[in-house]
């Protein structure tokens, strides 16, 4: 059978051309969606290199879409996490529970009560925010998901935190799994994303250089994956 990832820079990253389809191939074997983008294309060390390739990684930058491209994978789309796990509930908020981890404690309330306001008959099995300060913490979680047995697990803690969590959620509980970013605060009218006009131009990571505080390490790391690009090392 033809695979269906391509390695950038040691990166396993999936092809898919709509979100429906990397949907179903993630339910289908119960794993993790990570966002990969220039970040962790240049600079993800072997942890989290070993994570991502016992997961699913997909195309949440259009870095890693030109990347793609670049190698002949024409089939592939961006697919931002921020409106991919909305487009995962909207898809199955009629017959899946779901379980939501992240944000801070008043954000997260926030968004529970938007979502059963937006998708009326929601099943949220449970939230918290994403503060785990100890392992009794993270234990005390691990025992609720696997008391609630929810269908689908949302993970908002930034990268890599969220990357490690849903592995470890998922080595005793494997279920489909997002990792999030600050996607909860977005949804809950906390942060802007870029107009719409500029996401559709792919100059999205443009706008948070000059509307978001973008660090300059930050710029750094996406200056070094634009010349692995313009110089084929990817």
């Amino acid at each position: 059978m033809k695979k269906n990832y391509t390695v950038l820079n040691r990166i396993r990253v999936y092809h898919f051309d709509s979100m429906k389809k990397l949907m179903e191939y993630g339910l289908s074997r119960k794993k993790a969606l990570i966002a990969i983008n220039s970040d962790k294309i240049t600079y993800a060390d072997s942890r989290l290199r070993d994570i991502i390739d016992r997961h699913i990684g997909y195309t949440d930058g259009i870095g890693a879409v030109w990347a793609l491209r670049q190698k002949g994978v024409q089939n592939v789309i961006k697919m931002s996490g921020s409106e991919l796990w909305l487009s995962v509930i909207k898809e199955y908020y009629r017959e899946k529970s779901f379980y939501f981890i992240g944000a801070e404690a008043n954000v997260i309330q926030e968004v529970v009560d938007k979502l059963h306001h937006d998708f009326v008959g929601i099943s949220i099995a449970g939230y918290r925010n994403g503060y785990l300060k100890n392992p009794t913490d993270q234990a005390l979680l691990l025992q609720d998901i696997l008391k609630v047995r929810p269908d689908i697990i949302f993970v908002a803690m930034g990268s890599p935190k969220q990357e490690y969590l849903m592995d470890e959620i998922h080595q005793i509980y494997p279920a489909l799994m997002l990792g999030l970013g600050g996607s909860f605060d977005i949804y809950a009218g906390r942060k802007r994303r870029a107009p719409k006009f500029v996401i559709n131009m792919n100059l999205e990571f443009l706008y948070r250089y000059i509307f978001s505080g973008v660090k300059f390490d930050r710029i750094i790391i996406d200056f070094r994956f634009f010349m692995m690009l313009v110089f084929r090392k990817l």
